[in-house]
């Protein structure tokens, strides 16, 4: 990772602030230290206290909370409203100092990438220039704090189990078959999309040896989002946990160490981590391993077969953070570990 820039502070009117900063990480990276609650308690709040309330409602007249408690001794705390959400593009709230006089702020966020990285601009809108010096005079060295400390959030990636599932739960029928989750064009275009942002994947024998023939897709595919999708997989650095293989193909290394240690250091190391297979992956459900499950809903009841979750002997605590309905009306559910 190279040295992250400063961040620049620049007065556009008498009532605006523009801060600007260019972090060593892609943009949805970025975004999502942004925007996940648990990340904002690691970075809000610089070094100048700890973040005791991180919510975060991301919707068009959702609403969000901080409070902080200082090193000194109180409370800080901010709240607004979002008027504007542009999923990994650009967001706009209003901002307000709890307890404190005069009109809410207004503030625009874009994430812009490119060549790997992203700039963050933060366009801040005040009623007037009293209130915009108070900020400024209030922001000093905890902006470039909390800055610093966002970008280590946004290096941080995540463990994510994504895969096609029945009405019922099942990835697979009682005979083996998947036909019944095949992707259409519109779908394909989001995985895709979703397996381009992966750094790295986890599997066991048997999901590597059912993706190997996408190694020489060129060979015998020609639809172009299946090509493009070969070429992300072939690119896509890949981790198999097998005590049977001696030697694995293409961009992938057999497991050195167990599987807790390979996801810490590959979660540090390459950013997002996705895991596939049911039964690898019961593995890491059991462990409490997995950060994000994602699930792509058919309308289909097999009534039987492999299951997405595994038997477990506790209850697990999930939070919905995004849904969306595709034109094949299979609906995509994306979960937090709670």
């Amino acid at each position: 990772m190279t040295t992250p820039r400063a961040a620049t502070v620049t007065l556009p009117t008498d009532e605006q602030i523009l801060i600007t900063r260019e972090f060593d990480a892609p943009r949805h990276l970025v975004y999502r230290a942004w925007t996940t609650p648990e990340l904002v308690r690691r970075w809000w709040s610089g070094k100048r206290g700890q973040v005791t309330v991180a919510e975060i409602d991301l919707r068009v007249g959702g609403r969000w909370r901080y409070v902080m408690a200082a090193d000194g001794g109180g409370e800080v705390a901010f709240h607004g409203e979002y008027r504007e959400v542009v999923p990994g593009e650009r967001l706009v709230y209003t901002e307000v100092l709890d307890g404190a006089p005069g009109a809410p702020a207004l503030t625009s966020v874009t994430f812009t990438e490119a060549a790997g990285r992203t700039t963050l601009a933060i366009l801040v809108q005040y009623d007037n220039r009293q209130d915009r010096d108070a900020h400024l005079d209030y922001m000093g060295d905890g902006l470039t704090e909390a800055l610093d400390l966002l970008e280590r959030e946004a290096h941080m990636g995540i463990v994510i189990f994504s895969m096609g599932v029945s009405l019922d739960g099942h990835i697979a029928g009682p005979d083996g078959a998947i036909d019944w989750a095949a992707p259409d064009q519109e779908l394909m275009r989001f995985h895709n999309q979703q397996t381009s942002q992966l750094g790295a994947h986890l599997c066991g024998r048997g999901l590597y040896e059912d993706m190997l023939p996408w190694e020489t897709a060129g060979d015998s595919r020609s639809d172009p989002k299946e090509l493009e999708f070969a070429q992300i997989w072939k690119a896509l650095p890949k981790v198999v946990f097998s005590s049977t293989l001696q030697r694995v193909e293409g961009n992938a290394r057999l497991a050195k160490g167990d599987v807790a240690e390979e996801l810490a250091a590959l979660k540090a190391e390459s950013g997002d981590v996705g895991v596939g297979g049911a039964g690898f992956a019961a593995t890491l459900v059991e462990q409490n391993l997995i950060d994000e499950y994602r699930l792509f809903v058919s309308p289909v009841v097999l009534g039987g077969g492999t299951r997405y979750f595994p038997a477990l002997d506790r209850r697990l605590d999930l939070e919905l953070v995004e849904t969306r309905t595709f034109g094949g009306r299979v609906v995509y559910l994306r979960y937090r570990r709670g």
